[in-house]
């Protein structure tokens, strides 16, 4: 596990509606990384606005102790060419994707896998409602 006061991770996601294991996700890296870099990802396909997921997530972490840049982005992580990527600057990608995970490693990018904020995570709270 890469933990670095200086360094910026790279958390992205469709957040397609955020909830609260996305918001623990991003504050337990807040509490590792100097930075935590959130490009909220904007397919044409989700459920909600990017510009509402982007503003949940701004105003969930309005408080949080940590320091986090959380923007639209139409990058594909796990598809892109390195020159799109590149134009988000960060030191480690983390992500719970191993697929993206190899994809950006092959690259030449520092990556780490993170699980699931299991308890609070849209998987688990389906899994409860069934």
């Amino acid at each position: 596990m890469i933990e670095h006061n200086s360094l910026v991770c790279c958390f992205s996601g469709r957040f397609d509606r955020p909830h609260i294991g996305h918001i623990i996700q991003i504050m337990r890296l807040g509490q590792r990384f100097k930075k935590v870099v959130v490009p909220v990802l904007d397919y044409g396909t989700q459920k909600y606005a990017v510009a509402y997921r982007v503003q949940i997530l701004r105003s969930a972490l309005e408080f949080a102790i940590g320091e986090y840049d959380i923007f639209a982005s139409t990058t594909h992580f796990g598809k892109a060419p390195e020159h799109c990527i590149r134009q988000i600057p960060f030191d480690v990608y983390v992500s719970q994707n191993t697929a993206c995970l190899k994809h950006i490693e092959g690259m030449g990018f520092r990556v780490e896998y993170v699980d699931r904020a299991f308890d609070y995570s849209a998987s688990e709270e389906y899994l409860k409602q069934r």
